[in-house]
């Protein structure tokens, strides 16, 4: 018995999808399997002579094959939904490892926004930042959000991501008990009054510290007559009118409370209160939202939030400012520093004032301490409160509660209805049901007096036992929602290695616990938090131990708990053998035929380059042919043989190479960093020969330049050569005319053209029926005429943007191009400019045409020019830059498609199309991808679908073929959990459109099939999809236009819904023996709604920010509406008309080509006039679309229209019931039935030139 070890046919044959590998059986005599197990014979065990105790059994699985987990989380607060969050959406791939069950005891999520529902709770962190990261809210009404308002988004963000998905309410844990032998932990519930038994490997502990609350040790609280009530009890059936009232706290809650209480009618409240406490705020809330106000609490306006909500980025660069301020803010807390000195002394000024400067209220509640020993707190309203001739306070001790009051030390008796205990929470950390760990050791006893973690979320003796907030927890340094997902996303990397490496336990060492305590301590001298104040953070005591914070920043924890520090735990493994995981020695990456087995090679490779000519004159380098200048250096008159040929000028070119090998020197790629590897470099596609564009770029010797490479740098390529490049990367468009040659051969296998050649000159491209482009042929040939390319200017200035302009067009791109190009990460991007000229260029390019700077700035032909000889030379070594430069390439559309090129949208896609291909971007990395670890597969998805999106709109514009089959893809569907900041709406446009592409993709392909097939079906199944997308849209990106004007415009919900209605129009549009096509009365409607889109834009200043395709959508929305108005024109159509010449106008400012439109349009309604009548070759049995089925309402495609979208919108709607097309009068002779209405769908005769 063999077997063939090469093979991966035969490994994975044997391999299932489960990932075990059948039993392989007995060894044969030959002992051929233990030979290629082993290395050796069957009689040997692989060199050792004596059995080990690590000698185990071949485990049959494939490496790194996850064992399934069961995980339990306890708590349905924030914490335990970020927990639920990680698994089913940040890491899906969990969802193959674990079950996850989550307890809440309660009947609701929420945890403490559900408990604490007292009048006036509200969140003393602003209300931006105490959201979850993957969920922000731009609808926050106040600065501080109240208690209902945040369960209110809790629960709203539950229904949302589906959350619920694994909660079992009214659940309450009563014990947890480790395992030893199984390894897992036995978790007894209560559930509807039944007890039972649930296990796990994993437990969590999500309830944080804020679960019991506390009610005071006091003589006679229970034998009051009057009403009793916890602040985290809140007893709402009680009117707490006219009535006394007593306080007892000052706390968060109870400083809350009191201005509440004091606010009702007929009440007198009084706060007894043990001592000071800072009431302040450490920045103003005016100063956050950069407007004044003299609010404690101030509002956001409506256009703020409108603002959020439109742009996502100002809502993020609003949360960061007031993350950084908090974090700035920290060092308020050293002991002695200036800053908690000022900050103390402002906050005794704010007090006082606040106060009314009353000696005796100043006394009492402003502290002497450190500010900051206790939690400060805003407290809006409460030091007001006590000015009030209703509310008073006392800092007498409290003795006994008697039947009806409250009686204080100094020998007061305070006759009181109500008792308000604002007692708060135990904080001591110490569980309140038995948790059991390894050998016995009760959770609950160890941290009786002294609770210690390990980074707040781990414990000694405690296996797998995860804890949300835990001891010395980041409480305390603003927003602790942040420190809850970096919390959580550390408790998925242990998971994920406990599952993968056959772990049975982790634990940490009783001695790292003690170290970090002890090292904290060290640290936690130093801030004013071990201060001699009374405070929960040391457990209600003066001068014991801080348990509740921890000891550095918030950036400190996070830069640790990034990691899994492996030699901090006592790791226990499920097997004698800890490497069991290896299995057979195969991952399931390589038993994949369709993997790359070569992944850890470079793309793009430093290979030794062979020599360049040190001198070479400008003319033959831009011919690219081989310059001999440099032998005849010691001549009087320096001229290569190729120039003294022609009688040509020879000018000298400046070396550029010095500056490329500097600039790599100094930022390399950190993709690219390897060493020498033994293969030859391999060029895509050679060097273009002339740049899109007609200006004449000069030289600047007194800058670096580019050089692009000449031919001799690349291999050749001789007949035969298995060069699998070679067909892309030799056009006889661009290869130089013989007479050009001079004395050099032409290379063998290129085709070489006269000067007299019609391949000299631009050649038309073809354009089939598809998109109605063929209408416009003489247009385009007219253009063509008048705008052939000049010459190629000089040599080009590498000059890259200055850091104003590169911040311009940064923000031009995230404003304008992210949604429908989401291939560049603000966090990194800066990185990545200044590492890359390449990226920076393509950057530059497409920002500068969308916005040009009115300073003085490079021209966006420049920059194009630049970045696609840096393209071409390789200059760029990461590929991934590549594709992230050829996705912005797309901005720049110089001419028309009617011509054969090599710088427009269907070039740079077919391009990118295919790197990324040769990358694998269309297949998903298995888990276990060797380069997984630093693999963003966000960016990979975003930057694969964008090519495929471009592709199809392409397609059915060009009515060219696609080169992406979806068949042979498998990587996922683009997710906001793709984006770096999943809450952009920018990210849902993107999904939403690479949706509505897929759909154009196959509408386009059926409209290349018509022109061939006659009485091709309609295509039913593609409206009802078309239908169906856009009655799945959310309702804020549902198109605006119900009424005669726009109110909450938004750009790229506009330019959305003008692709969608392109498609449309393709559909309906049938082809004529007339000039013009025939329109569906479906076509029309949708002309008319892309005419209302323009119009917005238009009133509001401008659409240079367009995609290069809306002058397509102009145009066959044109060829409706001139349908639409054939015999009789009528206001409305000519309205309409009549604004797509306006935004025609207003696009050939950024893309000349637009002209090809607005010529078109007069010589089509000129035609079309003339030759009115005569359709006579219409045959509706060869039209596809007279098929199309009654069961098809046309008004289904348009739910966001309405009788005042446009007038005639109104027409149609109101017609709508009697006929497919309408019989007003304004049709004239246009067919009324639907069986009339199209014409041959036969195609156009290859001799008449239609568009």
């Amino acid at each position: 018995m063999t077997i063939n070890y090469g093979s991966n046919e035969a490994l994975s044959a044997k391999v299932p999808d489960n990932g075990e590998v059948p039993s392989i059986g007995a060894p044969q005599a030959d002992g051929h399997l233990s030979t290629i197990l082993n290395g050796t014979k069957a009689s040997h065990t692989n060199g050792t002579s004596s059995p080990s105790k690590y000698a185990i059994p071949l485990n049959n699985q494939l490496a790194f094959t996850p064992r399934k987990l069961r995980v339990i989380t306890i708590g349905a607060g924030y914490s335990g939904l970020m927990v639920a969050h990680k698994f089913q959406h940040r890491f899906p791939e969990m969802q193959d490892i674990i079950e996850h069950k989550i307890f809440e005891g309660r009947s609701e999520v929420g945890g403490t926004w559900l408990v604490n529902t007292y009048p006036g709770v509200q969140c003393d962190v602003p209300a931006q930042i105490y959201a979850f990261p993957f969920d922000p809210n731009p609808n926050w009404s106040h600065f501080y959000a109240s208690g209902a308002e945040i369960q209110e988004y809790i629960k709203a963000t539950v229904k949302k991501w589906n959350l619920d998905r694994d909660i079992q309410l009214n659940t309450q844990v009563t014990k947890a008990e480790w395992q030893a032998e199984e390894g897992v932990w036995k978790v007894s519930v209560v559930h509807d009054g039944k007890a039972r038994d649930e296990y796990a490997e994993i437990l969590i502990s999500a309830q944080g510290v804020l679960l019991h609350h506390h009610w005071p040790e006091i003589p006679g609280l229970k034998d009051f007559k009057g009403h009793v009530t916890h602040s985290a009890n809140w007893d709402h059936d009680y009117d707490y009118s006219n009535k006394r009232i007593a306080v007892i706290g000052n706390g968060s809650s109870g400083i809350q409370i009191v201005p509440q209480m004091a606010k009702l009618p007929g009440t007198d409240v009084t706060n007894f209160i043990r001592g000071p406490t800072w009431v302040t705020y450490r920045v103003s809330p005016s100063t956050h939202l950069g407007r004044p106000s003299d609010e404690s609490n101030p509002s956001y306006l409506e256009s703020e939030k409108k603002e959020f909500a439109e742009n996502p980025t100002t809502m993020r660069d609003h949360r960061r400012a007031i993350i950084s301020r908090s974090t700035k803010a920290f060092r308020m807390f050293i002991k002695g520093s200036d800053t908690n000195i000022e900050g103390q002394k402002f906050a005794v000024a704010q007090m006082s004032e606040k106060l009314g400067h009353d000696p005796v209220l100043c006394e009492k509640l402003i502290p002497k301490w450190d500010l900051g020993c206790r939690r400060v707190t805003p407290g809006p309203g409460y030091l007001e409160s006590f000015l009030l001739p209703n509310c008073h306070l006392t800092d007498s001790g409290i003795t006994k509660i008697s039947e009806n009051a409250v009686h204080t030390a100094d020998g007061k008796v305070h006759e009181v209805d109500v008792v308000v205990c604002a007692t708060g929470f135990d904080t001591s950390h110490c569980p309140h049901y038995p948790i059991i760990g390894a050998g016995g050791v009760d959770l609950a006893k160890s941290w009786k007096d002294d609770a210690r973690s390990y980074l707040s979320v781990l414990s000694a003796d405690m296996p797998n036992y995860f804890i949300m907030s835990g001891p010395n927890a980041v409480a305390g340094h603003g927003s602790l929602i942040e420190v809850m997902n970096w919390t959580s996303d550390y408790f998925v990397k242990w998971i994920q290695k406990i599952a993968t490496e056959d772990i049975k336990s982790i634990a940490p060492k009783h001695s790292i616990v003690e170290a970090f305590n002890q090292y904290g301590d060290e640290i936690l001298k130093t801030l004013v938090w071990t201060s001699d104040c009374k405070s929960w953070y040391k457990r209600g005591t003066v001068d014991g131990r801080v348990t509740a914070l921890f000891g550095g920043t918030n950036i400190l924890y996070k830069r640790i708990i990034e990691n899994i520090r492996g030699e901090d735990f006592d790791i226990e493994y499920r097997s004698p053998n800890r490497f069991k995981f290896f299995g057979t020695g195969f991952t399931p990456y390589e038993v994949d035929d369709k993997n790359d087995m070569a992944c850890w090679i470079e793309q793009s490779v430093n290979a030794p380059k062979r020599k360049r000519a040190g001198l070479v004159c400008v003319t033959c380098h831009e011919r690219k042919i081989k310059c001999d200048l440099q032998n005849d250096i010691d001549s009087v008159h320096k001229r290569c043989s190729n120039c003294a040929t022609n009688g040509q000028e020879c000018r000298v070119r400046a070396s550029k190479r010095g500056y490329h090998r500097a600039q790599q020197t100094q930022a390399p790629s950190p993709r690219a960093q390897s060493g020498p590897v033994d293969e030859l470099p391999s060029a895509l596609y050679t060097p273009p020969q002339s740049t899109a564009t007609d200006e004449r770029i000069s030289i600047d010797y007194t800058q670096p330049t580019i050089t692009p490479r000449g031919p001799d740098s690349y291999p050749s390529r001789h007949e035969g050569s298995h060069d699998q490049y070679a067909a892309l990367a030799i056009n006889p468009i661009d290869v130089p005319a013989a007479s050009q040659i001079g004395a050099g051969a032409p290379a063998e296998g290129r085709s070489v053209a006269s000067p007299q050649s019609s391949r000299s000159k631009a050649t038309e491209a073809y354009l089939g029926d598809a998109g109605f482009l063929q209408v416009f042929t003489q247009d385009y040939r007219d253009y063509a005429s008048g705008r052939q390319p000049g010459p190629r200017g000089g040599s080009l200035s590498l000059g890259l943007p200055g850091p104003d302009l590169q911040q311009s067009f940064t923000e031009t791109y995230f404003k304008y191009c992210y949604p429908w190009c989401p291939v560049l990460d603000q966090d990194t991007l800066f990185t990545d400019l200044a590492r890359s000229p390449l990226l920076a260029n393509a950057l530059a390019l497409a920002s500068s045409h969308i916005q040009p700077p009115v300073i003085p700035s490079t021209k966006p032909a420049t920059y194009y020019s630049q970045a696609k000889q840096m393209f071409y030379d390789d200059d760029e070594a990461d590929p991934v830059t590549c594709l992230q430069a050829i996705c912005l390439f797309y901005w720049w559309s110089p001419r028309p498609s009617s011509q054969v090129q090599r710088d427009g949208a269907w070039w740079w896609s077919a391009v990118g199309i295919r790197q990324a291909q040769q990358m694998g971007f269309y297949r998903e990395p298995k888990p276990d991808h060797p380069n997984s670890s630093s693999m963003d597969r966000g960016l990979r998805r975003r930057i694969w679908w964008t090519f495929f999106a471009r592709e199809r709109v392409t397609a059915i514009c060009q009515s060219r073929p696609c080169l992406i089959d979806p068949a042979d893809c498998d990587i996922p569907l683009p997710t906001l959990e793709d984006f770096p900041d999943p809450t952009n709406p920018k990210a849902e446009i993107f999904i939403y459109w690479v949706r509505l592409c897929a759909i154009m993709g196959r509408v386009a392909k059926y409209r290349s099939q018509v022109t061939g097939v006659a009485g091709l079906p309609f295509p039913t199944q593609l409206t009802e999809e078309l239908i169906d997308w856009v009655q799945s849209l959310p309702s804020h990106l549902k198109l605006p236009v119900e009424s005669s004007f726009t109110t909450n415009f938004n750009r790229d919900v506009h330019q959305l819904h003008l692709q969608y209605l392109a498609v449309i129009i393709v559909l309906y549009l049938s082809p004529s023996s007339q000039p013009l096509p025939r329109a569906h009365v479906a076509a029309m409607m949708a002309a008319s709604c892309v005419a209302r889109i323009f119009k917005d834009y238009l009133a509001r200043g401008g659409i240079r920010f367009l995609m290069p395709v809306s002058g397509w959508m102009c145009g066959i929305a044109m060829l409706a509406l001139l349908r639409a108005s054939l015999e009789q024109p009528t206001q409305h159509a000519e309205e309409d008309m009549k604004i797509l010449v306006f935004t025609l106008k207003e696009l050939r400012a950024s893309y000349p080509v637009a002209d090809v439109f607005l010529q078109g349009f007069e010589r089509l309604r000129a035609e079309s006039a003339s030759a009115s009548g005569e359709d006579d070759n219409y045959t509706a049995a060869s039209d596809p679309t007279s098929s199309v089925n009654e069961s098809i309402d046309w008004i289904r495609y348009f739910p966001f229209m309405t009788a005042q979208t446009s007038g005639l919108a109104s027409i149609l709607l109101s017609n709508h019931k009697d006929a497919a097309l309408l019989d007003d009068p304004w049709l004239g002779t246009m067919p009324l039935q639907l069986q009339d209405l199209f014409g041959a769908f036969e195609g156009f005769p290859s001799y008449i030139p239609v568009f």
